[in-house]
C-alpha cells in the first residue's frame, strides 16, 4: 500500500512539475479518477496524472469526460455517434477504434484530431452546431467549447505523455547523478 501511494504520489509530482501545474491540483484530479473506477476503469499512476495534466490544460474537469466515455463504450452508440459527426460535422472518426480505446483523454484527442481535419472552427459555429457536436462527442457544451477551441486543438495528449515522460528521465538522471 505505501508502494502505490509513493507511486503515485509521484506521478502527480512528476506530471505538475512537467507541465507547470501544482502537484496538488493534479493529486486532486487523480482523486476523482480513482474514485469513478466504472467510468474510467484501472488506470495507473503515470496515465491518471497524464490525463490530469491535459484535461488541466484544456481547461476541463476529469469528470467531463464521463459522457465521452459513456458515448463511445459500446458499439451502436460508437457507429451512430461517428455517422452523425460525419454527416453533420464532415468529421471522419473511427467508431471501432474509438470503442477499443480504454483512456478517456485518448478518446477525446482523436475527436480533436477529426475535428482539426475538417477544417472547421467552434469559434465560427453557431450554438445549435456546438450543441450537436457537444451531445455527438458525449460532452456538454463548456467542456465542447475548450476542448475544440484553437488553445484546445494546440495540443495533443502525446504532447503531454512525452513531455510527463521526458521530465522523469530528467529526474532519475539527476537523482542517479546525486548518487553517484
Amino acid at each position: 500500500m505505501k508502494e502505490a501511494m509513493r507511486q503515485f504520489g509521484a506521478a502527480a509530482v512528476n506530471a505538475g512539475e512537467a507541465h507547470g501545474i501544482s502537484s496538488k491540483v493534479i493529486g486532486k484530479a487523480m482523486g476523482e479518477i480513482v474514485s469513478d473506477y466504472e467510468t474510467f476503469g484501472k488506470m495507473g499512476p503515470k496515465v491518471m496524472a497524464n490525463v490530469a495534466a491535459y484535461t488541466n490544460k484544456l481547461g476541463i474537469e476529469v469528470k467531463a469526460l464521463s459522457g465521452l466515455v459513456d458515448k463511445w463504450d459500446n458499439f451502436e452508440d460508437a457507429a451512430k455517434g461517428a455517422a452523425r459527426l460525419a454527416q453533420t460535422m464532415g468529421m471522419n472518426v473511427d467508431a471501432m477504434k474509438m470503442m477499443r480505446e480504454q483512456n478517456p483523454a485518448k478518446r477525446l484527442d482523436m475527436l480533436q484530431r477529426a475535428f482539426k481535419r475538417s477544417g472547421k472552427s467552434i469559434e465560427g459555429m453557431t450554438r445549435q452546431q456546438k450543441k450537436l457536436l457537444a451531445s455527438s462527442a458525449g460532452l456538454d457544451m463548456k467542456t465542447t467549447e475548450m476542448a475544440f477551441s484553437h488553445r484546445g486543438l494546440g495540443m495533443s495528449y502525446d504532447d503531454i505523455t512525452k513531455k510527463s515522460d521526458k521530465n522523469r528521465k530528467k529526474q532519475l538522471n539527476l537523482y542517479l547523478w546525486i548518487r553517484a
